[in-house]
């Protein structure tokens, strides 16, 4: 598999509906062409903020397909296609790959949270990651998930040569750290929270995928910059006008 490198800011952009509770495509379209004006990295389709959890197949691929359409040529187009079963992962990963997407960012199963431990969610990833036609991501996100995957589990999947990378969106810093000393410098750890982002950079993160860049992804760009030209003040002064 050919090596994935993701970078900058990437929003997990929402999607729109309209009054009636469909799904609001030419509003999909305005929203990429204002994202595309912004310096960012590439784009996350059906994630959290996306409210995939509540479209039907049909819609989340047809999203992809507009996301795809849509995209400024270069940047990368990652789809969200966790489900709580291996079988309809496979499918449906399969078909965001058929629709364009570049890489996977998937979910940890949690319904039966119970059963989630470290044997049950390498089992999960690595046979998703062996079964899909393009590069998984471990999607961490304790806040709706209520499951933490664990430091042991990332470097055990982090030798896989399919899963690429992570989104940690647990927003615990410490933990970052953690996941950060068992990786490879190739694997893209990649922060979920703004509020982790400074931080994150400053340990070696170089992507960030969060709900505040939807609204401001210029601030969110800025403080990677700033972070980068070595002025570590002006995260903090870019960050606090974002949030206004």
């Amino acid at each position: 598999m050919t090596a994935v490198r993701i970078e900058g800011v990437i929003p997990p952009m929402i999607t729109p509906f309209t009054e009636n509770g469909d799904v609001d495509y030419d509003a999909h379209r305005h929203n990429m062409d204002r994202w595309n004006e912004s310096d960012l990295g590439g784009y996350l389709v059906l994630g959290s903020n996306s409210e995939a959890i509540y479209l039907t197949e049909d819609e989340k691929i047809r999203m992809v397909d507009l996301t795809v359409e849509r995209a400024r040529k270069g940047r990368i187009i990652l789809a969200g296609t966790g489900m709580e079963s291996t079988r309809e992962t496979i499918s449906l990963t399969n078909k965001a790959a058929d629709a364009g997407a570049d890489a996977a960012l998937i979910l940890t199963p949690f319904y039966y949270g119970g059963a989630m431990h470290d044997e049950a969610l390498i089992s999960f990833f690595t046979q998703v990651a062996d079964s899909v036609k393009i590069p998984v991501l471990i999607y961490n996100v304790t806040k709706f998930t209520h499951i933490n995957i664990s430091a042991h589990a990332v470097a055990t999947l982090s030798r896989h040569p399919n899963i690429v990378g992570m989104k940690d969106s647990s927003g615990n810093v410490p933990q970052l750290v953690s996941f950060k000393a068992v990786m490879g410098d190739d694997f893209n750890l990649i922060v979920g929270t703004a509020s982790a982002w400074y931080p994150a950079l400053t340990l070696g993160v170089r992507a960030g995928i969060m709900a505040l860049a939807n609204i401001a992804p210029d601030g969110c760009v800025e403080v990677q910059r700033a972070y980068e030209g070595g002025d570590h003040q002006r995260p903090w002064r870019s960050m606090k006008g974002s949030s206004r």
